[in-house]
């Protein structure tokens, strides 16, 4: 059985009669989950969700992943190239839609202090054009519909693409910056729902739908399926 995850991919589900717990391996591109024949879709599915954090570094170690000067990274809001100088550290400038990474000569990607090193660059570009560009959406979606809301703060989770609390305070994840934009606007607008309907039930989804002109399932829908190749 296959299923295919926001965040995580296209996982293949192995049931195996003598498995005792659930093992997860990351190979070409797509994770399997070898779990007990006894165990539930719905346990499965939590159980998954426990580990999510896990599988997301483990995928993130993976070599299809590993960033270097052969990558080709095209964000959403700006493409990636990494090079290699003569520096002895690590530089980066972001021009014209593209956020160029030096890195020191005989850089060996494969490490994983490497990896960091890059991804906190990337990142934190990611971040300060959430930050730059976010917030002004989500106050042109609020003041159109009318919701009302706290604030708004930009995170790093890579579980949510974004939250809302009962004070009305909304949480972004700087992710969003990699989906295309009629997404995002459906991040934005999920969560300024919340601020009428803090749950998930049927008079959230009428008011979602009022606000996407009754397109709020099948946007959902494309978003829980959208793969980044970041």
């Amino acid at each position: 059985m296959k299923i295919n995850d926001a965040q995580l991919g296209e996982i293949l589900l192995i049931s195996n009669n003598r498995a005792k717990k659930v093992t997860a391996r990351y190979r070409n591109g797509y994770f399997r989950i070898t779990h007990p024949a006894r165990m539930k879709q719905k346990e499965l599915e939590d159980v998954i969700n426990q580990m999510r954090s896990r599988l997301m570094k483990l995928k993130d170690k993976s070599p299809n992943n590993i960033l270097s000067p052969a990558s080709k990274l095209n964000l959403s809001c700006f493409n990636v190239i990494i090079k290699e100088s003569s520096y002895k550290n690590y530089y980066h400038k972001l021009t014209q839609g593209q956020l160029i990474i030096l890195c020191p000569e005989n850089t060996i990607y494969e490490d994983e202090s490497t990896q960091l090193k890059l991804r906190a660059i990337i990142d934190q570009q990611l971040k300060i054009q959430a930050q730059r560009i976010l917030p002004i959406r989500v106050k042109y979606f609020a003041q159109k519909y009318q919701f009302e809301y706290s604030n708004v703060k930009i995170n790093k989770s890579v579980t949510r693409w974004g939250s809302c609390s009962s004070h009305k305070n909304i949480n972004l994840s700087l992710r969003c910056m990699l989906l295309p934009d009629y997404l995002i606007d459906l991040v934005i607008l999920h969560e300024l729902c919340h601020t009428k309907e803090m749950n998930h039930g049927e008079n959230f989804w009428k008011i979602l739908d009022e606000v996407t002109d009754g397109k709020s399932k099948t946007l959902t829908n494309e978003l829980n399926n959208f793969r980044s190749i970041y």
